[in-house]
């Protein structure tokens, strides 16, 4: 336990004996579906805040957020470190290659736990770049599938998403085709730690 988790746990018990009873404390950190009620009472206490408007709701079901951090994040950790593993082993170095998602630098209304996952990968993967091993990241956009045609080609994309790709299209799986040549190859040989955004140039505009 580090210091600054002691600091934490400090202040928690400092707060609950100077009467703040509004104040969330250690053991609502530990559970995720506790009363939020004390959070509006907090705010206005140690901020002064005249009014305070919060949506409780904010965000998936605590098992939804699990189930998908499971798999975006935990899945990516563990394929990640089989594959590092191995080339520690090997000696040698080579090159790891994850893809995240724009979601994890903008982020994701009303799927933060997808954003949150692909933000992780991106933070992850970075800190993998040791061992002579390149670690890098892809970062796509919408890619056009038969899993994602009923939403890119609806109204709502068509209208307000696509006029700001300035390819003026949607991007396929060949889009990736270059950056995973180089990133395989030795001509990334002295390249790692690095994002590689391919959108069409959505996220300058």
């Amino acid at each position: 336990m580090g210091a600054r988790w002691v600091e934490m746990r400090s202040a928690a018990v400092a707060a609950e004996e100077a009467g703040f009873d509004g104040l969330w404390t250690w053991d609502h950190l530990r559970d995720p579906d506790g009363d939020p009620a004390g959070v509006p009472e907090c705010l206005t206490t140690l901020a002064a805040l005249a009014e305070v408007t919060t949506r409780v709701t904010l965000g998936p079901p605590t098992a939804e957020w699990r189930r998908v951090m499971n798999i975006n994040l935990d899945g990516a950790f563990f394929t990640l470190r089989a594959g590092a593993r191995h080339m520690i082993e090997r000696g040698g170095g080579g090159s790891l290659v994850a893809t995240a998602s724009l979601a994890g630098v903008m982020g994701a209304a009303r799927n933060e736990h997808y954003s949150a996952t692909k933000g992780g990968v991106m933070a992850m993967i970075r800190s993998m770049a040791r061992h002579q091993i390149r670690a890098n990241t892809v970062l796509p956009d919408w890619i056009d599938t038969p899993m994602t045609a009923g939403h890119l080609h609806g109204e709502a994309f068509t209208e307000k998403v696509l006029p700001r790709v300035p390819m003026r299209r949607w991007r396929v799986g060949g889009d990736f085709g270059g950056i995973a040549v180089y990133l395989a190859s030795a001509a990334s040989s002295y390249h790692t730690g690095d994002t590689f955004v391919i959108d069409g140039g959505y996220l300058v505009f």
